[in-house]
């Protein structure tokens, strides 16, 4: 299962483990994105196992082990800002981060967790 441009499998946790809690409501959400936005979005993290959060330097808490977020590659600026603006207008998500990965490619977290303060933007 999935959506017209997301298959649930894109958001397995990385390790070998391969698990997969990913909450249809971020795929749709998600999907809401990518059609305003009308370019690829490629996922460089979904769901992730407490294991797997922790090898990434994930928090205790993380909405990746919730199923609830996930991380958008970041290829260029010009992308980021076409997608932040994308982001922006659907108003389905309200916790956003902007990050770099150890191998140094930029992402997009996002995340529709409930649980934690709403209306953020961060960077990390």
């Amino acid at each position: 299962m999935g959506t017209k441009n997301f298959a649930l499998e894109e958001f397995a946790c990385q390790c070998p483990c391969r698990s997969n809690h990913t909450k249809l409501d971020l795929l749709y959400s998600l999907q809401h994105v990518r059609d305003i936005f009308e370019e690829a979005m490629v996922i460089s993290s979904g769901y992730r196992c407490a294991k797997h959060n922790k090898e990434e330097g994930g928090s205790e808490d993380s909405s990746h082990i919730k199923g609830l977020a996930a991380d958008i590659v970041i290829p260029t600026p010009t992308y980021a800002f076409a997608l932040m603006r994308a982001v922006m207008v659907t108003n389905r998500f309200n916790r956003v981060g902007f990050g770099k990965l150890p191998s140094g490619t930029l992402v997009l977290h996002l995340d529709i967790d409930k649980d934690k303060v709403q209306d953020v933007l961060w960077g990390y």
